[in-house]
């Protein structure tokens, strides 16, 4: 077995050339030329992609070589006769040229053309006409009178002074790449083993670019896996230079409105900050980043905003997309699971891209590219059978990308395993058996249980393998599914870690360090757990491994979900401290699944809603909690409910004031009625209060009469609470704030709990003490 990291990118320059002018030898030893120039000049290996095989139909180059081209950032295009007779030659250039499509002026130029001999071309078709254009205006390096056919005719001395000025060229063009890279985006890279597409990305440039709608990306046959995410990944990289503004991405899933979703861009845009009257409103600070992304793109720059995961119809209706900018240079597409029947009577502007599987050649294309580097420094299959052997197993798994992608993974990782050998498994293992059929129903319905059920076999046997080439890498990955997919901390990964299994960080004589940062290695190098939001401190895994990993370990998910709750009590324990970022994101995602299961338990964590994600969070996700946990929580939750209720308040005041004093007024009743049963609680009568003073602070403007007699009726109490506690009595602030922390039983020394609402969130103070 071997540990492969599939993650950098493999080439660093692709030599388009035609293979009857290297019948001498010549190009390759223009290609010699250039390796040894960098080896000399900057120490280090040129990484280049230059095939020498016979290739004779469109599939075949598609299998073999698109994938490269796409993925290495200059073209070095060799020039000729030939050349411009070639038909893969015509292949690679509009692969190259298809990253350039639309606004061309404007991405840097990765083609570097040498020229081998004068051409003369008779009577071109459109298409040669404009690669012969394209070629002939971009700087060239002239080697007319250098080149020859005629093998042994190459002149080495002159040869390695022509490789100093193309080097010069090549690293010329890199920067020109590299600054291009640096144009503002959230959007990660995505994998560079991109396959195939060019129908579906030729039809989002033309929706996006040409006539400016919104281009909804949908998979054909309903289900996840077939790459929708990825596709608009490496759409929004390759067209990176067109979108100058900015390319965006947003999690959409469980967004209804717009404003508060746009709101998540707060922290990702560069030097942009939410004014101070807008943070606490999510609406608000969607309209502020609204106004942002429209006044980068007011001198003409476009921008490019994703939608990614999109499960609510209402999201893509008029209203809604009706509050993002409007203009030619404001792009959208979204992606989502939700079918074309799905979306009904939505508006004119938005156009489908339907996204099928990959075909055979595009799937053997993957898992050629995953192979090992075998001739002419190219993943290649070891043998003929063997490459048939690849087209079986394409069609076995019917293009479904993610299943190609993890066997291309897996026989990577195992070389004592052939293409041959594991197509025969999976034809065992991943048939269907008789019921399942019967359970399938419909041939549609048992062509994607099928699939997924290879998906699974697959899976299987990666877990297999990493159990047997290194040990705890298996669990750790068990831990990272039970944890969001789209944002799975490592910190919390290697904390479980050293909980879980201590040996893994105990040195060895093979691994000095422990066995930490292999496990890692491998896991994101198999792409099981992949670059996330926060680069190289979050991860993420794709929704359908999660899924499978997690069938039967309802044990682990509980084990998760207790660590995140005791992590949201520890960053609120001291919420006047700094927090980290993306933990506080992660903390947003992560408690959505112990608190769906026991809402009961957000008495545990109150302040980190009311203080803690107030502060750090410009988006509606903690409104959204919150209010279910409200909704969830029956009246007889008692004070729990009140506490929900108080930050529910709070979160909402800035937005709706109207629905902040309704659920102000349902905590005061619920309060007089846990008074009136426990009329000896200390806890009870101190959150009747706090629920007095808020109601007193929201009504003060419109019925100044009401508020005077809540307020006199919550001193009253709170003299008889000191009094009976036996201290002297504390200076309240305004609303009953009682310092700069709020909170009656922090101040006064009555309680044992923390403080709840107040702290800036809203009016007032809030409730302390634990949930009873």
């Amino acid at each position: 077995m071997s540990d492969v990291n599939l993650k950098e990118r493999p080439y660093s320059v692709f030599v388009s050339y035609a293979r009857l002018d290297d019948v001498g030898g010549w190009v390759t030893e223009l290609v010699a030329a250039l390796r040894r120039e960098f080896e000399t000049s900057d120490g280090q290996e040129l990484r280049v992609f230059f095939d020498r095989s016979d290739i004779t139909t469109l599939e075949e180059w598609k299998s073999k070589l698109s994938y490269a081209l796409r993925q290495a950032p200059v073209v070095l295009a060799c020039t000729s006769e030939n050349y411009f007779a070639s038909g893969p030659c015509l292949w690679e250039f509009q692969g190259y040229e298809g990253r350039h499509r639309s606004g061309s002026d404007e991405l840097p130029s990765g083609l570097v053309p040498v020229f081998l001999e004068d051409v003369d071309l008779e009577e071109p078709d459109e298409a040669h006409e404009r690669w012969y254009e394209q070629v002939h205006r971009m700087q060239a390096t002239d080697l007319r009178g250098m080149f020859s056919r005629e093998p042994g005719s190459v002149d080495h001395e002159k040869l390695a002074e022509v490789a100093k000025g193309l080097a010069e060229q090549l690293r010329d063009r890199w920067r020109e790449v590299k600054s291009w890279e640096r144009i503002d985006s959230n959007v990660g890279q995505g994998t560079w083993r991109f396959v195939g597409r060019q129908e579906e990305l030729s039809q989002l440039d033309e929706v996006l670019v040409d006539n400016t709608s919104v281009g909804v990306v949908t998979a054909v046959e309903g289900f996840g896996g077939i790459g929708k995410t990825e596709l608009v990944r490496y759409y929004s990289q390759q067209k990176k230079g067109y979108f100058a503004a900015g390319t965006w991405l947003l999690p959409a899933e469980g967004a209804k409105e717009m404003l508060p979703l746009l709101a998540r861009l707060a922290t990702d845009l560069p030097s942009f900050m939410v004014p101070e009257e807008a943070k606490g409103n999510p609406e608000e600070a969607g309209r502020c980043v609204r106004e942002e992304l429209r006044r980068r793109s007011r001198d003409g720059q476009h921008v490019l905003l994703i939608l990614d995961n999109v499960d609510q119809v209402s999201l893509l209706g008029a209203e809604q997309l009706g509050e993002l900018p409007h203009g030619r240079e404001f792009h959208v597409a979204a992606t989502t699971r939700l079918g074309v029947q799905d979306l009904p009577d939505l508006p004119q502007q938005l156009a489908h891209v339907p996204i099928g599987g990959l075909d055979v050649w595009e799937s053997v294309g993957l898992l050629r590219a995953l192979q090992p580097v075998r001739t002419d420094d190219l993943p290649d299959f070891a043998s003929a059978d063997e490459e048939q052997a690849a087209h079986e197993l394409a069609e076995l798994l019917g293009g479904f990308t993610l299943a190609v992608e993890q066997a291309g993974v897996y026989l990577l990782s195992n070389q004592n395993v052939s293409v041959r050998e594991y197509l025969e498994h999976l034809r065992k293992h991943g048939a269907l058996a008789g019921d399942e059929l019967t359970k399938a129903g419909t041939r549609e319905q048992a062509a994607i249980l099928h699939k997924q059920k290879l998906l699974g076999v697959i899976l299987d046997d990666m877990l297999t393998s990493l159990r047997e080439s290194c040990p705890g890498s298996a669990e750790v990955l068990h831990l990272a599914a039970a944890m969001p997919p789209e944002m799975i901390p490592w910190p919390w990964l290697e904390d479980l870690a050293r909980e879980i299994m201590p040996e893994v960080f105990e040195a060895t004589r093979t691994h000095l360090k422990g066995r930490w940062d292999r496990i890692r290695g491998i896991l994101e190098g198999r792409r099981l757990i992949e670059e996330g939001t926060y680069p190289g401190v979050t991860g993420r895994m794709h929704r359908l491994v999660a899924e499978h990993l997690n069938q039967g370990n309802g044990a682990l998910l509980e084990g998760i979900d207790e660590y995140v709750m005791a992590r949201a009590d520890h960053v609120q324990s001291d919420f006047s401290s700094p927090s980290n970022r993306w933990e506080v994101d992660a903390l947003l995602d992560a408690l959505a699944r112990p608190l769906a299961i026991r809402p009961e338990r957000f008495g545990e964590i109150p302040n980190f809603f009311a203080h803690v994600a107030a502060a750090y969070v410009t988006d509606a996700r903690p409104v959204v909690l919150v209010e279910a946990v409200v909704n969830t929580l029956p009246c007889e939750s008692s004070r729990t409910k009140v506490m929900a209720s108080s930050v529910l308040r709070d979160l909402v005041w800035h937005v709706d004031p109207g629905r902040a004093l309704r659920l102000a007024e349902e905590s005061l009743e619920v309060a007089r009625v846990l008074v009136a049963e426990q009329p000896e609680s200390l806890e009870a009568r101190r959150d009747l209060s706090v629920s007095l003073n808020k109601v007193g602070d929201l009504i003060g403007h419109v019925d100044p009469g009401r508020a005077l007699v809540l307020a006199e009726e919550a001193l009253e109490l709170r003299r008889v609470l000191v009094a009976e506690a036996g201290q002297p009595p504390c200076e309240a602030g305004p609303g009953g704030v009682t310092g700069p922390g709020g909170g009656f039983d922090r101040a006064c020394g009555s309680g044992s709990g923390a403080p709840l609402g107040g702290g800036g969130a809203g009016p007032g103070s809030g409730v302390g003490g634990a949930a009873a």
